[in-house]
């Protein structure tokens, strides 16, 4: 009897001890992705500004390419190297992201069936296939992608910094608000220079 109660003590003691370390870390981890979530910290900030310049950087190289591409056959779309190794990496890191956001948020299938996602896997995941596929034939870094449709995840992206309570606090009502509006034109206006551009994408054409 003695020995029975002994050894249900250690197993209480350390089956409670093992779990609470688990319970902890659980914890420990929700307050460490809560802390990266708090619109007060300088590290979502932070995080927040990096990506905005990913997306404009990855828009800019977009747009730059499609300006000094001579070729109007999007199977013949030429990036070249160091734009296209680019493009790879910050696509790689956009689809991961995703992933991360996916996972962290509550309504996975409203996140999923948006249209941020929708963009996300028309732009990253092609530029991703690209990239293997470049590692084993140069020929993959001719492909044209609808990179332009990041300019909705930018807007995004600046709509979210604009509700930051630094930024609340260092600019009125009406200067945030117009910071709105000129990133929604910026959006609309790229989006319609796409498609109003020469050419046709439906018909094998880059615009």
């Amino acid at each position: 009897m003695l020995v029975n109660v002994l050894d249900c003590r250690t197993r209480v003691y350390y089956g409670d001890k093992h779990y609470s370390k688990q319970r902890k870390s659980v914890r420990s981890l929700r307050k460490f992705i809560e802390f990266l979530d708090q619109q007060h910290s300088s590290i979502s900030i932070f995080g927040l500004l990096l990506h905005s310049f990913m997306e404009i950087t990855s828009v800019g190289i977009y747009v730059w390419v499609l300006q000094s591409n001579h070729s109007q056959d999007i199977k013949k779309f030429t990036w070249g190297t160091s734009m296209f190794n680019v493009e790879v990496v910050f696509n790689a890191i956009f689809f991961l992201e995703w992933v991360l956001l996916f996972f962290l948020e509550e309504d996975k299938k409203r996140y999923f069936f948006s249209w941020l996602s929708f963009v996300n896997i028309m732009t990253s995941v092609p530029m991703i296939v690209l990239g293997v596929g470049a590692l084993f034939n140069s020929n993959y870094r001719w492909g044209w992608v609808p990179m332009y449709l990041r300019v909705w995840w930018i807007n995004n992206c600046v709509c979210v910094l604009l509700d930051y309570p630094q930024i609340v606090r260092c600019m009125v009502d009406m200067y945030r608000e117009t910071c709105r509006f000129f990133s929604r034109l910026f959006r609309s206006h790229l989006y319609l220079y796409r498609n109003l551009s020469n050419g046709s994408v439906l018909h094998g054409k880059i615009h």
